[in-house]
């Protein structure tokens, strides 16, 4: 299934597989959380994506994908361009004040 990168998990713990663009098939468990994904190498992004990790910079960012797990699916989704675009020392205390994590992922 595609969700557009974001989805919530409501009751019962899952697990979900998640394939950024050009990267590994990853399993990830979900307990009442939500995971969004944002990759600017995607195939087909959303329209008002189109040159957005690129606003301000002349290179792309040096993360190629953010896969972030939150307590709700709109801090997951921003957080993912915090991951992207922010240095790690601030998305990392971003990350940790909202209860959320990035999960690792190989992504050539």
């Amino acid at each position: 299934m595609n969700a557009g990168g974001d989805l919530r998990v409501f009751g019962s713990p899952r697990t979900v597989l998640v394939r950024p663009a050009r990267g590994a098939l990853i399993e990830q468990r979900l307990d009442n959380e939500a995971l969004a994904v944002s990759d600017p190498r995607a195939s087909s992004p959303p329209p008002e994506h189109v040159g957005y990790y690129l606003r301000g910079r002349t290179t792309p960012p040096l993360v190629r994908a953010a896969v972030v797990v939150a307590p709700s699916a709109a801090v997951a989704d921003a957080l993912t361009k915090c991951v992207l675009l922010a240095p790690a020392t601030l998305h990392t205390e971003m990350l940790a004040q909202l209860g959320a994590t990035a999960v690792d992922i190989d992504v050539p």
